[in-house]
């Protein structure tokens, strides 16, 4: 019969887990299994028209795969579904046949979604996707990842008008800083209460930090995320969601990040940002944009009656699954 392609069925997990642990080295199966249960199993935007995964199978033997995590996006004027690749893989027995192309020609299908996007893919996914239309942001043509050295910390500085917070999860009024501020982003995945607290607050792997800042009227201006890697001995800030125009709420948030860092012991805090004024705060608390190429994002906007193109998608660290491997 030869390869095929198919959608995922329920009794195909333990093969693609396996799949993947041969093709991807150093995974932990066990990690790997709790992941795949909240990617999937727990993920709020559940679809029942998409597969969890695209696979290859030649006869009984699963030899490819292309997950979709699926998320809601805006696209201008329209919010639909889209979805996140991962792990595109294809056994090594069968590597070098050309056998990636079904998988990635079924995932950039329009007819699957408003926007599949795929976060720091390896440079053989980044060309399939370009070829067929994707478009790339970040991968050495544009400068996205910026880093600061914690070092001591010193005496932060102050910023008007905004309190700073922990708190354990999102609420309603989370839903009303989407709603307010959405719309000044032409393209982006939605962050409405429902997915940040599966995307954070039930993360399996280890609670980040959820950290909000509010004005002298009490009202939410914006929030950040604050994940620690102890294995690559840095930090990273997920999400840093504001208004594209207010640079006290990024600096607020960005100066409390800093100090979580310093105070973990952290001496680098990631962030990835396209957004001007974030850019700037950046400058401005002395963070350096990263000297690498890392990461890339890949996304294609399948929406119709829009001016929208990818290149004006709003991007952060938390949109994908390139942090997915940090866990506690």
């Amino acid at each position: 019969m030869g390869v095929r392609l198919r959608g995922f069925e329920s009794g195909d997990r333990k093969a693609v887990m396996e799949l993947r642990q041969l093709t991807f080295e150093g995974l932990d199966p066990d990690w790997e299994l709790r992941r795949w249960e909240w990617e999937f199993d727990h993920n709020p935007n559940q679809r029942h028209d998409l597969p969890y995964t695209w696979v290859l199978e030649d006869g009984s033997r699963i030899v490819g795969n292309f997950g979709m995590i699926p998320v809601q996006v805006r696209v201008g004027d329209q919010t639909g579904p889209g979805y996140d690749g991962i792990d595109l893989c294809v056994h090594p027995d069968y590597q070098g046949r050309g056998l990636a192309n079904p998988l990635a020609d079924a995932f950039m299908d329009s007819i699957h979604g408003l926007f599949p996007f795929v976060t720091a893919p390896a440079p053989v996914t980044t060309h399939l996707l370009v070829q067929r239309g994707g478009t790339l942001i970040g991968g050495g043509t544009e400068q996205i990842l910026w880093i600061h050295e914690t070092g001591d910390g010193g005496e932060p500085p102050e910023v008007p008008n905004r309190s700073v917070a922990e708190v354990r999860g999102f609420d309603d009024t989370h839903d009303d800083l989407w709603l307010r501020v959405s719309r000044a982003y032409p393209l982006l995945v939605v962050r409405n209460a429902r997915y940040l607290n599966w995307r954070y607050r039930d993360y399996p792997g280890g609670r980040p930090a959820i950290v909000e800042a509010r004005d002298d009227d009490g009202v939410l201006q914006g929030f950040a995320v604050f994940q620690p890697d102890r294995a690559q001995d840095r930090a990273y800030l997920l999400e840093l969601f504001c208004a594209p125009d207010d640079g006290d709420t990024a600096k607020a948030l960005l100066i409390d990040a800093r100090q979580r860092a310093v105070a973990a012991d952290l001496p680098r805090l990631a962030i990835v940002t396209r957004v001007p004024v974030l850019q700037a705060a950046l400058r401005d608390l002395d963070f350096s944009p990263h000297p690498g190429e890392l990461p890339a994002y890949v996304g294609k906007v399948n929406a119709s009656g829009t001016k929208v193109e990818a290149g004006q998608w709003y991007v952060s660290l938390g949109d994908g699954d390139g942090l997915f491997s940090v866990h506690e």
